[in-house]
């Protein structure tokens, strides 16, 4: 049976790469096409199974420890145990499960619900839905000691943090990605031992972190598939496909006039174990609330747990700890993307104060201001921009950090 491979890019205007392989693995077509070229090609080959990939930079990959006692009650609690990991409320994204171990460690993958409404919309008007659709970092492999995948559009990071359980899972922009590396490395973590990957050019080398690919790929979407790694499926609940419920309805019809009443039960347990779970995680909200006023008179905190971890790293924390360094450099892209030609220079991160130092080349002082507020916006504290005017290009120094107070 062949098998239809689809990358989605970032932009709904640049073109869909594709490519259609046999059971041996050969490829038997590939090109580029709209979402309308498309529905040609799905006519052409009778829709066969379809594997997706979406670009890295419109998801979130999240890990979080949830104390539940089964998948359903970690679904409904995972929007409120990361909900700190996110600038923009929880409410607009998707959460898709993957893994969860015997200790409650979770793993997610998020999207804003309208980036994924407008996908789900594409595929039901091709009347032909994805088995898999994940996010293209998740196609690396999953080593102990890192991998990144090279090309021309952006860099996947699959980095690994051992001394904090975390992982460091995105794709970026490749200047911004290369700072992610050095970053990382510079905490007793080896850039030798990273499994890198390169789609592209095998003569293009990265001379910065003097990093030579140990496997090579023709395109992206080769390398994608090379990896063939499961990642986590993004159609899932609601997004599940409708034609896929209707068979499994129609399969088990007999049934469910038979399992009606037991399904009433079930739903009323569930809503009681629900309202319970949220219940817990208000009384935790209160008990840090009050902890954090007992440590710091005088205080009202908003949000306790995020305040009190910042005032203890400013009190001084190992300079190995690079836990609050993703989620402020995640918050860097997504402001970035408010101004255009912006060339970072050089990053560094100071972990005692959870502060993030970049510098940047951009066209005019307006641009820095605007870099500025949008940093401001998603809830850090910003340094005043200093900036100097180097030709016709101006260079600033953007200092922020954790929440503003």
């Amino acid at each position: 049976m062949i098998r239809f491979y689809l990358f989605i890019p970032e932009h709904r205007d640049a073109p869909l790469v594709w490519q259609v392989r046999g059971d041996d693995g050969r490829t038997l077509a590939a090109g580029e096409a709209d979402w309308d070229e498309l529905s040609r090609l799905a006519d052409q080959w009778s829709r066969p199974p379809l594997t997706a990939w979406i670009d890295g930079r419109l998801t979130r990959f999240v890990r979080a420890r949830i104390p539940a006692r089964n998948s359903k009650q970690a679904m409904a609690a995972l929007p409120y145990a990361v909900e700190e990991a996110f600038a923009e409320d929880v409410e607009r994204l998707h959460f898709a499960m993957g893994r969860r171990s015997d200790d409650g460690v979770t793993e997610a993958l998020a999207i804003e619900k309208p980036v994924l409404d407008a996908l789900v919309a594409e595929f039901d008007r091709l009347n032909w839905w994805p088995d898999s659709l994940t996010a293209d970092f998740l196609a690396l492999p999953e080593t102990s000691s890192g991998s990144v995948l090279m090309a021309a559009d952006g860099w996947r990071l699959r980095l690994p943090d051992t001394s904090q359980d975390r992982v460091c899972a995105m794709t970026l922009d490749a200047p911004l990605a290369r700072l992610a590396i050095e970053q990382w490395a510079t905490h007793d973590q080896q850039t030798d031992a990273l499994a890198i990957w390169q789609a592209g050019d095998p003569n293009t080398r990265d001379t910065d972190l003097d990093m030579q690919a140990t496997r090579v790929f023709p395109s992206l979407l080769d390398a994608l598939i090379a990896g063939g790694h499961a990642g986590i499926h993004l159609l899932s609940g609601r997004y599940r496909p409708r034609s896929r419920q209707k068979a499994r309805l129609k399969k088990f019809k007999p049934l469910i006039g038979a399992a009606a009443a037991f399904a009433l039960l079930a739903a009323a347990w569930l809503t009681t174990d629900i309202l319970l779970l949220k219940k817990q995680v208000e009384q935790i909200r209160e008990a840090q609330r009050q902890l954090f006023t007992q440590v710091f008179p005088g205080s009202k905190p908003r949000a306790p747990y995020r305040e009190m971890k910042a005032r203890l790293r400013a009190a001084g924390t190992s300079a190995g700890d690079t836990a609050g360094l993703l989620p402020l450099l995640v918050r860097f892209y997504q402001a970035r993307k408010s101004v255009q030609d912006v060339d970072v220079r050089s990053l560094q991160y100071r972990a005692q104060k959870d502060e993030l130092q970049i510098d940047v080349s951009v066209p005019d002082y307006a641009s820095l201001e605007t870099l500025q507020k949008a940093l401001a916006e998603q809830g850090l504290q910003v340094d005043p921009v200093s900036a100097t005017r180097t030709g016709d290009r101006y260079s600033g120094r953007l200092v922020f950090r954790g929440e503003a107070s």
